[in-house]
């Protein structure tokens, strides 16, 4: 099944302290209306509403769209759904993390959320504007709302900004121990997790190469 793994002033105070959660390579759902937003007219929509009130994405609801979308996608191409958890945490406004960790929290569903001018980026490790291995900008810090302690930095690779659509809102997270590592030792990092938008056909996409990867 396609199942959980493992306003600002709603959010809980950062932390300087960073964490890390389970292993890397996971697969985050991200619920925020800027990434889900459908064309320019959406997008203008979404803007606007950041800057008031964002409404609180429905975890539940949106878990079961997106398992129902994927699996009636496999099935038309023969493929049957992973076995295990494939949405690993869902990535959402800073200012409705609190109101969102309320039903995801009894999922057994980490919640994060982004800050993008973090005065405290560059002391919790988190570099704006740092390259990660694979070009990739540092654009923000990530944040588990359970805790408010930083997770990691929130990059975007340069090669998707020409790209539209869906594939345009795919992010990757960093923690500050893999971004202090890149270029001192030479060896490859990986980052702790990937950012998709409620998009069906990236998430049968992923899906499948992580199951591609498990087998080989």
């Amino acid at each position: 099944a396609l199942r959980a793994g493992g306003g600002a002033s709603d959010a809980p105070p950062a932390a300087t302290v960073a964490v890390t959660p389970k292993g890397v390579g996971q697969l985050w759902l991200d619920l925020r209306g800027l990434s889900n937003a459908k064309g320019v007219e959406g997008r203008v929509a979404a803007g606007a509403a950041a800057l008031n009130k964002v409404p609180a994405p429905a975890v539940h609801e949106a878990l079961l769209e997106l398992f129902n979308g994927v699996k009636a996608k496999l099935d038309t191409l023969g493929v049957s759904l992973p076995q295990g958890a494939a949405v690993d945490a869902v990535l959402v406004e800073e200012q409705v993390a609190a109101e969102v960790l309320k039903e995801a929290g009894p999922l057994g569903m980490p919640v994060y959320f982004l800050r993008v001018n973090d005065p405290d980026a560059e002391a919790n490790g988190i570099v704006p504007g740092a390259l990660t291995q694979d070009g990739s900008a540092i654009m923000g810090t990530i944040f588990d709302a359970s805790t408010g302690k930083v997770v990691g930095g929130f990059s975007m690779n340069a090669m998707q900004a020409r790209l539209s659509g869906a594939p345009r809102e795919v992010r990757q997270v960093w923690t500050p121990e893999t971004l202090a590592a890149l270029g001192r030792d030479g060896a490859e990092q990986q980052p702790l997790a990937k950012t998709l938008p409620k998009d069906v056909m990236l998430w049968a996409a992923a899906l499948m190469r992580g199951k591609k990867r498990s087998s080989s």
